[in-house]
């Protein structure tokens, strides 16, 4: 199989159509996410990790749109602050290891998942660059992330 050398100066094997064994092209279910990502380089840790991370945050932030029972006590009242405490905990660490893994994977962002005042040229080998993703689809932005890794699995397992 031939080999390439990327701009991070590691080697990729390549498949027949030139791309990194082990990549996918942005593309789902016929429609262009505008996510690129090389999952060629990471290993099955990435995948476990990335995994138990969005299961938190998306577990808390169900706990964060809860609303408290009308006929709560004081020590429900208690219960519910105590958990969306832990819930905003989750989601606002989870940020900085997202970027990190991220930053594994993703190679190039279509600027409709960026603020107006991104820049043009940013690094996605960078975690920091990930901070320019609009909040509002910032969960959404991982889930493509996780979807292109299930679809190269499944691809995989044919």
């Amino acid at each position: 199989m031939p080999k390439n050398k990327n701009d991070k100066g590691k080697v990729s094997v390549l498949d027949s159509d030139g791309q990194p064994l082990g990549s996918l092209a942005n593309v789902e279910n016929g429609k262009d996410s505008g996510i690129v990502c090389d999952f060629s380089e990471i290993p099955r840790r990435w995948s476990m990790t990335m995994t138990r991370m969005y299961a938190d945050v998306l577990k808390a932030q169900v706990v964060m749109h809860s609303k408290l029972k009308k006929d709560a006590d004081l020590q429900d009242e208690y219960q519910f602050i105590q958990e969306a405490a832990i819930a905003a905990d989750v989601i606002s660490t989870s940020d900085v290891d997202f970027e990190s893994l991220l930053a594994e994977v993703v190679v190039s962002v279509d600027r409709k998942w960026l603020t107006k005042k991104a820049p043009d040229n940013l690094d996605w080998s960078v975690p920091e660059s990930f901070r320019w993703i609009r909040d509002i689809v910032h969960l959404e932005f991982v889930s493509k992330v996780m979807e292109q890794r299930a679809e190269l699995t499944k691809q995989a397992k044919n």
